[in-house]
């Protein structure tokens, strides 16, 4: 499927990887009663002084992609991709 983005406003990055963790949980045990298995993979950025909204969007997109690159079903933030841009 393709990449779908959410914007939490007034919400930290220890907050944002909590409910994203959270997330991730609920689809991964939900029985969506189809065959195979059904995970979920979120990229975080929080907004920085001098972003764009097209800035912070690509790095959510680079992290997302780093998330299925390390096996999908996982959660990353800034505290887990290396080299932060």
């Amino acid at each position: 499927m393709g990449g779908e983005f959410i914007v939490l406003t007034d919400t930290g990055e220890a907050e944002s990887f909590l409910l994203a963790e959270r997330l991730r949980k609920v689809v991964e045990e939900h029985d969506f009663g189809i065959a195979g298995r059904v995970t979920a993979s979120f990229g975080l950025s929080l907004n920085r002084p001098g972003d764009t909204g097209e800035s912070v969007v690509s790095r959510s997109d680079e992290r997302l992609y780093l998330a299925k690159q390390a096996g999908r079903n996982r959660v990353v933030g800034r505290t887990m991709a290396s080299g932060d841009h």
